[in-house]
């Protein structure tokens, strides 16, 4: 068995007494983000292997694959095959002005990094609970190591609009019935109500600029 050097391997100490205590010493920046995750959240097994590093398994069954994901398969649609029509403009974006415009759209908006410097249990809980009130769908990526992971709150188009929202963006219009036309100002009613109403860091706006054409 080959020896190994004292530096490439973790140093483990404890010390009893009233008050035990335990360090580690020679993790690398993965290692400290596994041990980090196993501590604080469970999300992994970890123990020092006989070359001295971390050796770590998954403490939960993994996520499956989203394309491998059987129960999503009713959702999928086939692929288009080659060749297949593909409309580019789906609106005019901009005016004879030049102006930037959403007509004949529906935008769909992202909000990340909730509550932004103002984070608190408490804060998030009220913040993601009015955004599901608006009509906003939560979307997070697996976890890493660390239990770290990425959060969207997504509004799919103005017309998902739910509660206060969505009362806010018809109560501002002239004409409800035509939602495409009325679109800059139902996104312009939007933004303002969001703006007012929420704690994020970022909001995104998107607007559709190429989709599969359905056939008559």
């Amino acid at each position: 068995m080959h020896a190994v050097k004292k530096e490439n391997v973790i140093e483990v100490t404890s010390r009893g007494g009233k008050e035990g205590m335990i360090s580690f010493k020679g993790f690398n920046r993965d290692e400290l983000d596994m041990m980090e995750g196993a501590m604080l959240g469970g999300h992994v097994w970890v123990r020092r292997d006989s070359n001295g590093r971390l050796e770590h398994a998954p403490a939960y069954k993994p996520l499956p694959d989203p394309v491998q994901d059987e129960t999503m398969q009713p959702f999928w649609t086939p692929s288009a095959p080659e060749g297949a029509s593909v409309q580019y403009e789906l609106f005019d974006h901009v005016d004879e002005l030049g102006a930037q415009r959403y007509r004949h759209s529906s935008p769909s908006i992202t909000i990340q990094h909730i509550c932004g410097y103002g984070y608190t249990p408490d804060n998030y809980r009220r913040e993601t609970e009015q955004l599901v009130r608006f009509g906003f769908e939560c979307l997070r990526s697996p976890r890493d190591y660390s239990g770290q992971y990425h959060e969207l709150w997504f509004l799919s188009g103005l017309w998902r609009a739910r509660g206060e929202l969505r009362e806010y963006i018809y109560d501002n219009l002239d004409n409800p019935k035509n939602m495409f036309i009325n679109c800059p100002k139902m996104l312009e009613s939007a933004l303002r109500f969001l703006q007012r109403n929420c704690r994020f860091g970022t909001l995104d706006i998107s607007v559709q600029r190429m989709a599969m054409v359905i056939k008559d």
